[in-house]
């Protein structure tokens, strides 16, 4: 690859063929008619998207040499009334890049963004994707001498830049940039401008009438390049900076916000060691925006995922490296990778006033209750319309919570035990009626036979069946509600159930009276196990979860330190006293809100989306017409819900399926002292939520 004309300033692109407006290099203001003002959110990290995919590439994936990125070819498409499906990814070689780009195509979806960084004298490339628009070229790794070639070339074909990233690779400029064939204002496109000579160009193209749409800014020599494109065109008031430090740059940030103003458009890129922006900003009533600036590669993974789930759409974003001479430059980028990231997000579904309404219920249920974090995710119609973590997945080391971070269950582990047991009833491999104990039980005699206590009269009394446990009428009665379950520490499953069994006589018969029993569901799991000869948790995972997409799922440990990866850090007292993993079938699992939506997706007897279980099957499931009108086979059923509430210490959480078509689950990581009411009360906050947005998105975020 030659370096010809890799520096050049000012290379002079043609003008070609309705506006107004000003731009500036640090300091210049359009004076268009002011317009509303924007909704705009913004921190230390400045605040993603429908349907986005987002990968990330380990910033230290070997191979992928700088090339021209001429496989890319033009193709046609029709746009999509009202947007359409999006992809992205960051942290992509320029092999890796190319291969997205190909198999993209396949699929008619067009690159809208590129932003190119070097990471160790190696490109990498942050990339937006759209399904559908109008026939376009995009090239990658050219040398400044290269992108005016393929510039005068495809120029010259009808095609217009939309888009372009200057960056460098060592010592050398490269340019990766998108040109888009369709009519439009009158344009001017620059690139390898010195921060003087963009100044310079600025003003002149401002005093014409032509607008600034796009600029990126590269660091080349030791200092700044520009590439910018300007068109002549009304629209809103705008500005733009260029050259700030990160300092600088979130004081524009917030002084335009301020002034009504939403960020538009923004280069991030390093000049030596040193961050610079430049960016756009304008003043338009839009939907809510968010954007961060700084990110590790998992952090901006992080924020994108926590964005998407509230129906942000990525628009905006560039790397920039933080090494020096080819190695980290220093220990916090060894830690965390040799890039940074910034990024700018749109609301592109629930309005921003509905986010803020969601918002407000759900924090002040925590403020409330003084939980350190709740997560919650709301679907409708079996799609998932919105998620988001509320405060603190760990309260000592102040973790933000997050939709991806996994928690304690406890008893909304029951219907997924349920299902697995209907599951293995429609397969032909159990029935309900058959007994549990003795030498025709499904457990036969490895735990021994319970006994009737002196309250059964009956002289041959039911044996206990896999249809009583489901239902929590098993007989067996403790006194003050002392579950076995929470006793007997130290023992194993097998020997807390020979225990239970030889101990404990049944205080009712088997079918006439129902007691909710925790460890009537471990007995369900020790089924199961003995039916496929398979752990309680492999089975499960392969014939429950696995169907509706869930690959998260899995037995908790029991102390702080056998905690799973992005599991929440529980609250309490005693929230590490008990034995989690002993309690799998009845309240084992961890998962995330999300995750327990995608279960209940496949199990709800709506129409959107197969189920797990046969209509006939999930009828019987939940029919009230039992000895407990409000508790069906390990769902609480009511008139117009069913679901299931879950309490531990550290941790309380609910899923409920509403016969509306929405669904929910929330999940917090302590339990408050006032437990019963707290669960009860967050039922009724996720509802009122529910009930105050006033236009859900039709999208799917699962």
């Amino acid at each position: 690859m030659t370096t010809d004309d890799a520096n050049r300033t000012n290379a002079s692109i043609d003008e070609r063929t309705s506006g107004d407006g000003q731009i500036g290099g640090r300091a210049v203001d359009a004076p268009d008619a002011p317009g509303p003002s924007a909704d705009g959110r913004r921190d230390s990290k400045l605040t993603l998207g429908r349907r986005g995919l987002l990968k990330t590439v380990g910033a230290a994936i070997a191979g992928g040499l700088v090339g021209t990125g001429a496989a890319t070819e033009t193709v046609s498409a029709d746009p999509e009334v009202g947007g359409g499906p999006w992809i992205a990814h960051h942290g992509l070689t320029a092999s890796e890049y190319q291969d997205r780009v190909d198999e993209y195509l396949e699929r008619n979806f067009r690159p809208v963004h590129v932003a190119g960084h070097g990471v160790d004298d190696e490109a990498r490339y942050a990339a937006i994707w759209e399904k559908g628009g109008p026939p376009w070229a995009a090239r990658h790794g050219l040398s400044a001498g290269q992108y005016q070639r393929e510039f005068e070339q495809l120029t010259g074909e009808g095609y217009r830049p939309v888009h372009v990233s200057g960056f460098s690779v060592g010592e050398a400029s490269r340019y990766a940039a998108i040109w888009e064939k369709r009519g439009g204002p009158p344009w001017v496109a620059r690139h390898g401008m010195t921060s003087g000579e963009y100044q310079e160009e600025f003003e002149r193209h401002v005093d014409r009438g032509y607008r600034l749409t796009h600029v990126s800014g590269h660091g080349a020599g030791g200092e700044a390049r520009y590439a910018a494109i300007w068109e002549k065109r009304g629209g809103p008031a705008w500005a733009a900076r260029h050259g700030l430090t990160a300092s600088e740059y979130q004081q524009a940030v917030d002084d335009f916000d301020a002034k009504g103003y939403r960020l538009a458009d923004v280069s991030a890129f390093s000049v030596g060691d040193s961050p610079r922006f430049a960016a756009i900003f304008e003043r338009s009533e839009s939907p809510g925006w968010v954007a961060r600036h700084g990110l590790t590669a998992a952090e901006y993974q992080a924020e994108f995922d926590e964005l998407r789930y509230q129906g942000y759409r990525l628009t905006d974003v560039s790397g920039y490296g933080v090494e020096s001479g080819g190695l980290f430059s220093n220990v916090a980028s060894l830690l965390d990778g040799p890039d940074r990231y910034a990024a700018l997000w749109e609301a592109d579904g629930l309005a921003q006033r509905d986010i803020d309404a969601i918002d407000s219920r759900i924090e002040g249920y925590v403020n409330q209750y003084g939980v350190p974090g709740l997560s919650v995710a709301i679907s409708r119609d079996e799609r998932l319309v919105f998620a988001k973590g509320y405060g603190l997945a760990d309260r000592d080391a102040g973790e933000e919570l997050r939709p991806s971070h996994r928690f304690r269950i406890a008893s909304i582990s029951k219907p997924i035990t349920a299902v697995a047991i209907r599951q293995l009833e429609e397969a032909g491999r159990l029935r309900l009626d058959r007994e549990v104990f003795g030498s025709r039980g499904v457990l036969g005699t490895k735990y021994g036979t319970p006994t009737y206590g002196d309250s059964i009269d009956s002289e041959n009394p039911d044996s206990i069946t896999v249809q009583h446990l489901l239902e929590h009428a098993s007989g067996w009665q403790f006194a003050d509600g002392n579950d076995p379950m929470f006793d007997h520490h130290g023992k194993s499953q097998d020997e807390l159930i020979s225990h239970v069994v030889a101990n404990h006589s049944l205080s009712y018969e088997p079918g006439t009276g129902t007691d909710y029993l925790n460890f009537g569901y471990l007995l369900l799991g020790r089924v199961i196990e003995a039916i496929t000869g398979r752990s309680y948790e492999a089975y499960v995972k392969d014939a429950v979860l696995s169907p509706c997409g869930i690959d998260s799922m899995a037995i908790a440990g029991d102390t702080e330190n056998e905690r799973k990866s992005d599991e929440v850090v529980y609250h309490g007292s005693g929230a590490y006293d008990y034995e989690i993993g002993r309690m799998d079938a009845h309240g084992g699992w961890i998962a995330t809100p999300i995750d327990l939506l995608r279960f209940v997706a496949r199990v709800d007897g709506f129409d959107e989306k197969p189920d797990l279980l046969d209509r006939d099957t999930e009828d019987e499931m939940f029919d009230r017409e039992r000895p407990d009108r409000d508790y069906g086979e390990g769902w609480i059923t009511r008139p117009t819900w069913r679901g299931h509430d879950g309490s531990l210490p550290g941790s309380i959480g609910y899923l409920v399926r509403r016969d509306d078509g929405f669904s929910f689950a929330a999940l917090a990581n302590s339990r408050p002292s006032n437990s019963r009411q707290a669960i009860n009360d967050l039922r009724r906050t996720v509802n009122d939520a529910i009930g105050d947005v006033r236009d859900w998105p039709e999208y799917d975020l699962f």
